[in-house]
């Protein structure tokens, strides 16, 4: 037979169970059902699943990165060619806007020697002024 418990213990019992519910943050009925640590996760094909969809997206990125980044080469090179290009037009138009026959004597103006096989002589003319 268990001895009864007098009002005082029995009151100091329910304020111990009190205090260890407040601490652990248990209800009174929560303390009846047994606590599992029940952990969720994934498994190993979700990841397997998911390293080999991330792998694609990345392998895409990748294809996508290098063409713009040739097509942006490309683009720069064609840029500099056409400059270059413009440069020397405008070189060649400022020399020949400036050039003018010389008024010196035995001066050859706009010659260019050029070898005529079976006799031939260039025709000559004078230049204007």
């Amino acid at each position: 037979m268990k001895p009864n418990p007098t009002s005082s213990e029995s009151c100091q019992v329910h304020a111990i169970v009190a205090e260890h519910r407040s601490v652990t943050g248990l209800s009174a009925s929560s303390s009846l059902k047994p606590v599992t640590d029940r952990r969720s996760a994934f498994s190993l094909i979700e990841i397997i699943v998911v390293v080999g969809l991330m792998s694609f997206i990345i392998l895409g990125l990748m294809q996508m990165f290098n063409q713009t980044q040739r097509a942006f080469k490309l683009g720069t090179t064609q840029v500099d060619v056409l400059e270059s290009g413009r440069a020397v037009v405008d070189m060649m138009q400022r020399e020949l806007s400036q050039m003018k026959p010389a008024k010196a004597s035995n001066t050859v103006n706009f010659y260019a020697h050029i070898a005529f096989a079976g006799g031939y002589k260039p025709l000559l003319q004078e230049l204007p002024g």
